[in-house]
């Protein structure tokens, strides 16, 4: 081999080994998951059937390694954990219905809804499928992404996970007052020092 040749291979061995990094080995959603939240900015498969906030920050989801577990509803029918309440609202049963949460946006940046199938089932995928919701999104439809391998036929959906990440800054009263009680004396300073 040509010393060009090598250089390139080892250039693609790189840029391969990145883009495992940057992703976590999480797969690319079909147009059956992609249907699995509506709406969705994004949608991709995890690594792994379990769906906890270490699997989701360990495939870094989205290009985020900082994802934090908000609520849980492990059997669709009232949210069993809560973590950081986002008023998750499930209506339907474990193949489709709808799915609401409480406008969290001014609070975060990015939401996530994971859906887990059931274990010991042989389904595909068999990885827990994220949805990256569109900024500002509280409200959609939800399906199951879950096909039973043996006959094509749907799956459960063994629950939902809410995900957050971003928390964004509020600015205080106090701290708006101080910030503009500090230009007005510039102001008056820069006046003061025209004449």
């Amino acid at each position: 081999m040509t010393m060009k040749i090598q250089f390139r291979m080892m250039i693609l061995l790189a840029a391969s080994m990145l883009a495992n990094v940057a992703w976590g080995g999480v797969i690319s959603c079909t147009p059956t998951m992609d249907a699995g939240i509506t709406a969705n900015a994004d949608c991709a498969g995890g690594s792994t059937n379990n769906d906890n906030q270490d699997s989701v920050n360990d495939d870094a989801m989205f290009g985020f390694d900082d994802w934090m577990l908000a609520q849980k509803d492990d059997d669709l029918d009232g949210v069993d954990t809560t973590h950081v309440d986002v008023g998750l609202t499930i209506i339907g049963n474990n193949m489709g219905g709808s799915w609401s949460i409480d406008n969290i946006w001014g609070s975060y940046e990015e939401v996530m809804i994971v859906l887990k199938g059931g274990n010991g089932r042989v389904i595909t995928p068999d990885v827990y499928v994220a949805y990256l919701l569109v900024n500002g999104d509280t409200a959609g439809s939800y399906a199951s992404p879950f096909t039973n391998t043996n006959n094509d036929n749907g799956t459960a959906i063994s629950h939902f996970s809410v995900f957050v990440r971003g928390i964004t800054q509020v600015t205080e009263p106090s701290s708006l007052f101080l910030l503009g009680l500090g230009l007005f004396g510039l102001g008056l300073a820069r006046k003061n020092a025209r004449h």
